[in-house]
Order: C-alpha cells, then sequence, then structure tokens
C-alpha cells in the first residue's frame, strides 16, 4: 500500500506456538495516524497475541507485519523501540516510584535524554494523559486508573508513532473510562496510530474508529462500530455481548420499528435517534 498515513500494516499474518496450536491467522487490517482501531474479543481470542504480533515481541509465522513501510523483520529492535509504545494489561504494577516524577526521569534517562530535556519531555508526556500537575505525586497513594495513566506517559517518553494498549479499560469506572476516551483522542489528534483491547463492546466502540472482531484467532467482522453492530450472531458467536442501546434496536426493528434507523453506538445516540423519530 502507498499510502503514506498507514503507520502498521498487517497482511495474511499467523502465529502458532511451539505446541503447535495457532494462536491467530490470516489477519489482515492496517491503521493509519490519527485512527483508533479496537481489537475485540472474547478471552482467549487471540487479542494480546494480536498485540504482540503487531509490537514486534512475537514474529509472524506467517505474513508480514510493517511499520510505515518497512517490513518489521527488517527493522532493528531499537528501531521498533522507536516507532511502537506497548502497554501491558496492568502496566501500573511495573511502576517503581517513589513519586511521578521519579518514575518518567528514569524513563527519560533510559532514552538517553539528559539536562533541560527531562522535565520538558516529562511535562510533555503527562499533558497528553491529563495528569500536568502530578509531578510531585506518590505513585502508591493513587489509584489504578491514574497509575495506569502514568505507565502510558511512560510510554510516551521515547516518542512512538504507534501505540499499543492491551485491555486499557479493565477495572475502571466510568469516569475513568472517560479519560481513557480523551486520552486516546488526543494521542490519535497529534498523529499517532492508536490500537487497545478489550473483550467488552461497552463502552469501548465509543471509544474508536475502526474495529475488528477475533474469534479464535480469526478476524470474523471488520469495520465502523456502527457496521459491526449490524451483525449481531457473528458477534454472539463471538461470546461478544452487543450494547444495551444497539440490543434495544435490533429488537425495535424485530417488531418493525425503525427498521432504517442506524444502530446507535452509546444511550446518547440512541436517544437523539428515538427523540428525532418521535418529533416527526
Amino acid at each position: 500500500m502507498s499510502d503514506d498515513s498507514v503507520l502498521l500494516q498487517v497482511e495474511g499474518v499467523g502465529y502458532a506456538y511451539d505446541a503447535g496450536n495457532t494462536a491467530v491467522y490470516g489477519l489482515t487490517l492496517d491503521v493509519r495516524a490519527g485512527e483508533v482501531l479496537l481489537v475485540a474479543g472474547a478471552n482467549g481470542s487471540g487479542k494480546t497475541t494480536c498485540l504482540k504480533l503487531l509490537g514486534g515481541f512475537l514474529l509472524p509465522s506467517e505474513g508480514t507485519v510493517r511499520l510505515g513501510k518497512i517490513d518489521l523483520e527488517e527493522l532493528p529492535a531499537e528501531k521498533v523501540d522507536e516507532w511502537v509504545a506497548f502497554i501491558r494489561t496492568e502496566s501500573e504494577k511495573a511502576l517503581v516510584g517513589p513519586t511521578v516524577e521519579d518514575e518518567l526521569s528514569r524513563g527519560c534517562r533510559l532514552a538517553g535524554l539528559s539536562g533541560a530535556a527531562i522535565p520538558h519531555r516529562v511535562g510533555q508526556a503527562l499533558e497528553v494523559v491529563r495528569l500536568r500537575d502530578s509531578r510531585q505525586w506518590y505513585l502508591d497513594e493513587i489509584s489504578v486508573g491514574e497509575r495506569r495513566r502514568i505507565a502510558l506517559a511512560s510510554s510516551l517518553i521515547g516518542k512512538p508513532r504507534v501505540v499499543l494498549m492491551d485491555e486499557p479499560l479493565a477495572d475502571l469506572d466510568a469516569a475513568g473510562v472517560r479519560v481513557v476516551g480523551r486520552i486516546l483522542r488526543e494521542l490519535a489528534k497529534r498523529g499517532l496510530a492508536v490500537v487497545f483491547t478489550s473483550h467488552r463492546l461497552d463502552p469501548a466502540l465509543q471509544l474508536t474508529d475502526k474495529v475488528v472482531v477475533l474469534d479464535q484467532g480469526e478476524i470474523v467482522a471488520h469495520g465502523t462500530p456502527q457496521q459491526v453492530l449490524e451483525k449481531p450472531d457473528i458477534l454472539q458467536e463471538a461470546g461478544l455481548t452487543l450494547p444495551p442501546a444497539a440490543e434495544l434496536f435490533h429488537r425495535l426493528r424485530s417488531q418493525g420499528v425503525l427498521a432504517n434507523a442506524p444502530l446507535p453506538v452509546s444511550l446518547d445516540e440512541a436517544v437523539a435517534e428515538l427523540v428525532l423519530r418521535l418529533a416527526r
């Protein structure tokens, strides 16, 4: 593909573990600068393996992963690290501290920064994750969601072009989910390609531009959130539950109501569509 906006491209990628069981196969997708992609699937569907392949932590048994226009296997490890930030599940547990500034400054020094460049880069990273006033916070005194954002800030020190996040919404309350959503949009606004995984469609679909659904290591649905929601049988077979708003509209359609209405991704969209229809 010649499109320079494509930062991450996957073509026919498969991976099999040494025991012989295939984790993923036939993966084909791309992610552009300024785009957020959700990889959705039930536990055990291959989501984490997919992310590890995208980030170069696993090399595919077949197919090709490209960063920009370069085959990932041709890049030395340090170059891959410059391209990709990978935020693992519960990455906040790996933070050492004791303070936020100590943690991020350590990351800056590992990235080769020194002097005044360190506090400047720390400030830039904290700005992105919406914690600009947190420098002197003690890591053992803040919430899981805040620690997770610090882990993300740490991964941004090297200014990657692609951000991979494994289950960033896990164990977060509604307020935490909203904050993560704003951060994902901020990363995309800055021209990064963002990929995150979730075993739940709600609220993950509200935070993304495109979706791929994995079932037993295979992509079984892909497209915009609305396009994926049009395939309830496939989603159910993949072990995923429809968001309540989409489930309501599917039921109304089955009763001959709202036949031409677009499926809502959120409750707000559902309310807006119903108000519009009732006002006619």
